[in-house]
């Protein structure tokens, strides 16, 4: 990987790149066993396989506009894919290749699969594994002496290619606001971010046949893959925090059953004292469930988080935190919880 942006030679610190490319194993085969209940599909020994470009044009400490562009892809492939039945016992339904010529289909998103195989016969005329991404753009403003900074931002998921370039309308996003202020002892920094996932290509998804030969690439069911064990790891999920990861459903299932959603995030930081550093988060969202699993209500879900941090400049590297969080609504119910944290920066 290459974390930070680098210069391009040439172009005069007008443009610069970063980006990255890995291969990984998932870990959770052996939990994934434990906590599917009857009648479900879960996956051991998936790999993932991930991979970014950004490019970004003009340089914030000396221009003052810059603008941010970028593409990331990731890939759930391989493994083993068992079925439980109504007694929950398991039994092996496929067993997906990871040979040389599957990882390159991985890597180039290209049609493979056993054509015998009534699991993975789909992958022969789609892709091999389980795709998806995001399309990045920000532009940012700085004042000349760095005292006032604006940054707008953009980010557009997709799953698998129905919504990777405009064969649908782009109705889903990530829009976010992030606003820098002069040295104050009220508020340093604020950030708002609007999310909105309800579209997914449109609410129905059918692959051509004789009888009916129109194709339909909608319903995407965003995080959810039933042969990949879904956008999660240990039952977290692997994408935006709102949309509520599968470790907090208790219905003994990997499934992601709250990806539509309307989403708002609110956070801002300062400094009162040189000594004294606080921090507030809240988020509101509502869901509408999924399209497969719709709800029968709207549900609502509110999170907060206020955390006070401070260190005495009598005391250099030594810090303590006092952090309270607190949840309501049906999406996760009501929780409230405190934190208490001392730490120490360089050697002791």
């Amino acid at each position: 990987s290459v974390p930070e942006y680098q210069f391009i030679p040439g172009t005069r610190r007008w443009l610069a790149a970063r980006g990255y490319f890995s291969f990984g194993r998932y870990t959770d085969g052996d939990w994934s066993e434990r906590t599917v209940g009857p009648n479900h599909l879960y996956n051991v020994g998936r790999w993932l396989h991930t991979k970014g470009l950004f490019l970004r044009l003009g340089d914030p400490d000396r221009h003052q506009f810059s603008f941010e562009g970028g593409l990331e892809m990731g890939c759930q492939f391989g493994g083993t894919l068992y079925a439980t039945d109504e007694h929950g016992n398991k039994s092996v339904k496929t067993k997906f290749h990871t040979g040389l010529k599957d990882l390159i289909k991985v890597v180039i998103p290209l049609g493979g699969g056993d054509a015998n195989d009534p699991v993975q016969s789909g992958e022969i005329t789609n892709a091999l594994g389980n795709h998806v991404g995001q399309w990045s753009a920000a532009v940012g403003w700085r004042s000349r002496d760095h005292r006032w900074g604006v940054r707008l931002y953009y980010q557009h998921f997709f799953d698998d290619h129905s919504m990777l370039f405009f064969d649908h309308a782009w109705r889903d996003m990530l829009l976010g606001l992030e606003l820098k202020f002069p040295r104050n002892p009220v508020v340093s920094t604020f950030v708002y971010e609007y999310l909105i996932t309800k579209d997914q290509s449109g609410p129905v998804y059918w692959d051509a046949t004789d009888k009916i030969p129109e194709q339909v690439s909608g319903a995407d069911d965003y995080y959810n893959h039933y042969y990949y064990g879904n956008w999660q790891h240990w039952g977290m999920g692997m994408g935006n925090p709102l949309v509520i990861s599968p470790v907090y459903d208790s219905g003994n299932t990997l499934m992601f059953r709250h990806n539509r959603i309307k989403g708002h995030h609110w956070g801002w930081e300062g400094n009162p004292h040189p000594d004294l550093h606080y921090r507030v988060l809240m988020s509101y969202t509502r869901s509408w469930g999924s399209y497969f699993y719709p709800t029968y209500d709207v549900l609502h879900n509110f999170n907060a988080l206020v955390e006070l941090t401070y260190a005495p400049h009598q005391l250099p590297g030594w810090s303590g935190k006092c952090s309270f969080g607190a949840d309501g609504g049906r999406l996760l119910g009501r929780s409230v919880g405190i934190m208490f944290t001392i730490s120490k920066k360089g050697w002791l």
